[in-house]
């Protein structure tokens, strides 16, 4: 009797154990990189914008110019996935390169795929009006990394176009 009783309270306490009652990390986690953004270095400006979630997605585009030029551009979507949430990478508009959130603390999110060239980590984390971007990983057994610092970009500044 005090086996089954043991394991009674064993699978009763395994129950409502950590994360039993955690809930569940969707695109919805991630509404506070929605928005427009704008980073400025050494003459190259890059901006970002990423709409709210909707339905389980967040789309995105980033482009980046220097002066009288345009050097790169990228489609952007975060999804619902039947794995978990994942980001989807287009640079130059290629095939999209998938990479699942692997950890989320607060207005931090880490998304990564091991097997991908490089990058292998897509990083964001927001301080106020300001959103830190990198990304990292390795090209040719060395540590890689590029940041950005995105500022907050409001509706209306004139800056478009």
């Amino acid at each position: 009797m005090r086996v089954v009783l043991t394991a009674f309270c064993v699978l009763l306490l395994g129950a409502s154990g950590d994360g039993a009652d955690a809930p569940a990390i969707t695109t919805d986690s991630l509404a506070w990189m929605a928005g427009s953004w704008e980073s400025t270095a050494n003459g190259i400006e890059t901006e970002e914008s990423w709409l709210a979630p909707k339905s389980g997605l967040m789309l995105g585009v980033s482009r980046t110019t220097r002066p009288n030029a345009a050097s790169a551009f990228e489609f952007l979507r975060i999804n619902n996935t039947k794995e978990g949430v994942s980001y989807f990478a287009q640079p130059g508009g290629k095939p999209a390169t998938a990479f699942k959130l692997v950890k989320l603390e607060g207005q931090s999110v880490v998304f990564e795929n091991a097997e991908h060239d490089f990058p292998q980590r897509i990083l964001y984390r927001r301080e106020g009006d300001v959103l830190h971007a990198r990304i990292e990983g390795t090209i040719n057994g060395k540590e890689r990394a590029k940041d950005w610092e995105f500022k907050k970009v409001e509706k209306g500044d004139g800056k478009s176009g």
